[in-house]
């Protein structure tokens, strides 16, 4: 199974996308590590593969959108709420339900993420293809551009 994912990458690793999200991947595993010499990897990998610095906004091509002052509003008074609650039971009754909910958000991103590459995978070879058709020489062609003929 690794030789298949090793080979799907190596295929699509002209795919600016995926050489994005494969970097964001390094990165965050850089960053639960205690040592330095892992960041300093990802840097390097990072300019190799992007000159051009890489936005934390961005991922795909999409921008991240900036919360709104209301729902950083409601964020914050619900996390008050839970620091002064004294319940510890209730406490612990969400944070199970929240470490559930992120669990199946993860599958979810993991799932689009993964038919995201897919579709970017899909896209580039089409226009492999394309260009391959455009740049076929038949015989009329061939004749066409041997007379001058438009």
């Amino acid at each position: 199974m690794s030789k298949f994912l090793i080979g799907l990458f190596i295929k699509f690793g002209k795919s600016e996308s995926l050489r994005r999200a494969v970097l964001m991947m390094l990165k965050d595993a850089a960053a639960k590590s205690d040592n330095d010499i892992d960041d300093a990897i990802v840097k390097m990998i990072e300019e190799k593969l992007f000159p051009v610095k890489m936005s934390n906004d961005t991922f795909f091509n999409i921008d991240f959108e900036t919360p709104t002052p209301e729902l950083e509003l409601s964020v914050e008074l619900r996390c008050r709420e839970v620091m002064k609650s004294n319940d510890f039971d209730n406490v612990k009754r969400y944070c199970t339900h929240l470490i559930r909910h992120q669990m199946r958000q993860d599958l979810f991103l993991a799932g689009l993420l993964g038919r995201l590459a897919e579709l970017e995978a899909l896209v580039a070879i089409k226009e492999m293809k394309e260009s391959k058709r455009k740049n076929r020489q038949t015989i009329g062609r061939q004749i066409k551009k041997i007379f001058r003929i438009p």
